[in-house]
């Protein structure tokens, strides 16, 4: 695994030796280590197949780990403990939308939430377009996932885990997304939003983590990774060693490469760093 860093804060999620696996994937995670701090909004991209709602099923205690250590707010996820559920909020792929009015919903669900704040959850229906009268069976699949994400960051749980959070919403609504997740994770909170669609990361995660074959090839912040990167537009095709990792575009390539001082360079495209860390995985291992 990719060095992580000196830890500022007192871990929130600790795993240490993790093996999980399903009987058609044995290998799936395999002793897995990962630690990560409150104050941060996590991206957690991987190849298909890769684990990424595995692991936000044993990180809320939905499964449990075949051997290995999983520590999560102090708490064991697999006992499900009411302390620990009151302060989590899971919002799967394929998450249940209750046949009720948006209003209903709050009064069956908040009160399991100690810390919820009413008044931002009806400032984000507004800012999402959303009525608290309305029917949420009456809205479409977009307009229903703007209500459970409005309700899951009202929550003010210290955990929110958000699997491909962004499916079924249009444009402007990934758009209003992205302005409220950037500003709503507290100094004591950590999101992860696990996405197979790396590039709508921009603007909304401190820190990547990326998945591949049982472990984790990389975590690290937004901002380390920005130090040493540059992302560059290239009209010819790179010559072998010139850059990091490449790839053709209209017009030219976008190249990744080293940061030099003299270069300006383009915002890191999350995608492109991505197929990086797989197809060239000793070379960005050697710069993390």
């Amino acid at each position: 695994m990719y060095n992580t860093g000196t830890l500022k804060h007192k871990p929130v999620i600790e795993l240490k030796n993790l093996n999980f696996f399903y009987r058609r994937q044995p290998d799936l995670f395999d002793s897995l280590d990962l630690q990560l701090t409150p104050g941060l909004n996590y991206g957690l991209l991987g190849c298909n197949g890769a684990g990424k709602t595995s692991l936000l099923h044993l990180l809320s205690g939905l499964l449990f780990p075949k051997s290995g250590q999983i520590a999560v707010m102090g708490f064991e996820p697999r006992r499900r403990q009411q302390p620990f559920l009151a302060d989590l909020f899971f919002l799967s792929e394929d998450h249940h939308i209750p046949k009720v009015r948006i209003g209903r919903l709050l009064r069956m669900y908040a009160p399991f939430y100690p810390k919820f704040d009413r008044d931002y959850f009806e400032e984000l229906l507004h800012h999402f377009g959303l009525e608290i009268d309305q029917h949420l069976s009456k809205l479409s699949f977009g307009e229903q996932k703007k209500a459970m994400i409005a309700f899951g960051l009202a929550t003010r749980c210290r955990l929110l885990l958000l699997d491909e959070p962004t499916n079924g919403l249009d444009i402007p609504s990934k758009k209003q997304f992205r302005e409220q997740l950037a500003g709503a994770t507290g100094p004591d909170q950590i999101c992860i939003l696990s996405t197979h669609q790396a590039r709508e990361l921009e603007g909304m995660i401190d820190s990547v983590i990326i998945i591949d074959q049982g472990k984790i090839v990389l975590e690290e912040t937004k901002e380390a990774i920005e130090e040493k990167l540059a992302l560059q537009f290239c009209f010819q095709e790179p010559i072998v060693g010139e850059v990091l990792y490449y790839e053709q575009v209209p017009g030219g390539y976008h190249c990744l490469q080293l940061k030099s001082e003299d270069a300006a360079s383009k915002k890191i495209d999350f995608e492109l760093l991505f197929n990086a860390v797989i197809e060239r995985p000793e070379e960005m291992r050697a710069l993390f």
